[in-house]
């Protein structure tokens, strides 16, 4: 089943629906703690 969240291009995929994504995989995402600067 072809939910159009992603789409391959060039050997690699582009991203057409983040939340969607996120949504399917039962990720919030990253979230708005500090990160290190490396």
């Amino acid at each position: 089943m072809d939910r159009k969240l992603i789409a391959w291009r060039d050997g690699g995929c582009e991203v057409i629906d983040a939340e969607g994504l996120k949504r399917l995989a039962g990720w919030e995402g990253l979230g708005e703690a500090r990160r290190p600067l490396i």
